[in-house]
């Protein structure tokens, strides 16, 4: 098990595993740790982390409604956090998906590839409901 393979947190809470080699993460696992963690990141709103001011996103909402080509602000600021903050993904790109029966959500997917041994891709959604929350999912 590498300590690449999941979060600090989780790594703490699983201590057992930590200790026993033979109970090393499986790749859909290590798929939910990732969509997990960048949930908490994207729900986490910048200067709220007195730590690490810039950690988070600033309100989806506000980018959305704060000037035209919102979508792609908020698209741009989708991939920094990543970049930033989910070291276990690299060659990150974040796409606006333009869709009709969405509704009042708005959806992006981002490709990364997992820095792992070998390096494999990676594909996730993040969907952005129109209360703000952001949902990642494999």
């Amino acid at each position: 098990m590498h300590l690449s393979d999941s979060t600090l947190f989780e790594r703490l809470r699983e201590d057992r595993a930590a200790r026993d080699p033979s109970m090393s993460l499986d790749r859909a696992r290590l798929r939910q740790s990732i969509a997990a963690n960048l949930e908490r990141i994207f729900a986490s709103r910048e200067m709220h982390a007195p730590a690490q001011l810039d950690y988070g996103m600033p309100d989806p909402n506000t980018i959305l409604h704060a000037q035209d080509g919102g979508a792609d602000l908020l698209r741009k600021r989708l991939k920094e956090c990543v970049e930033r903050y989910e070291p276990r993904l690299g060659k990150v790109r974040v796409l606006h998906i333009e869709s009709a029966e969405i509704g009042h959500q708005i959806q992006f997917s981002l490709q990364a590839t997992l820095q792992s041994d070998p390096p494999e891709p990676i594909a996730l959604d993040a969907t952005i409901a129109a209360n703000g929350r952001i949902r990642v999912t494999v």
